[in-house]
């Protein structure tokens, strides 16, 4: 695990979306800041700018008010996250947002990767609750076929074994 401020975080987007420090579970208690944070995870630490987050997290709002708001769910944001002793792993700049992904270990991003420990758990399922985030599975499943057919990128037999095995027990794939 990534070590941030002296402590592992591990971030999961397979199924839901939680976040771990130290093998706890963090608590968001604002919904829209748990999302804010599930775009900036996606965006694997390319900046999104304050524009673009507003139409994401506010898309029916008139712009100015969604910008306000975000304005305060940032601020939840770093306050959850600074209580849990990761804050650091956010970026905020002019206009934009965006969190040090060298900062945590997170199951997509080792997946994309062919980590062989994090290929098995993709089951199938991204972000979900996070409309947005159906849009990555196809690329994702595809990823995960390319691995059920060839071993590769440093997957073990017995890895690639695993994965087949799934399949053929019914593991749905889209």
């Amino acid at each position: 695990m990534s070590q941030r401020e002296g402590q592992n975080i591990f971030i999961k987007t397979f199924g839901g979306f939680d976040v771990f420090v130290d093998g706890k579970q963090v608590h968001f208690s604002s919904e829209k800041a748990k999302e804010m944070l599930t775009v900036l995870v996606d965006k694997r630490g390319s900046s999104v700018s304050l524009s673009q987050m507003a139409w994401l997290l506010y898309e029916q709002s008139p712009e100015q008010t969604a910008k306000n708001n975000l304005r305060v769910i940032y601020y939840r944001l770093k306050k959850i996250l600074e209580n849990n002793g990761i804050g650091g792993m956010l970026i905020k700049k002019r206009g934009s947002f965006a969190v040090d992904a060298s900062s945590f270990i997170c199951d997509v991003y080792e997946f994309v990767e062919g980590n062989p420990d994090y290929v098995p758990l993709f089951l199938g399922n991204y972000m979900s609750g996070y409309e947005w985030g159906q849009e990555v599975v196809p690329y994702l499943n595809n990823l995960y076929c390319q691995y059920c057919e060839t071993p590769m990128n440093g997957l073990s037999d017995q890895v690639h074994e695993t994965i087949l095995s799934q399949g053929k027990k019914g593991g749905k794939r889209k």
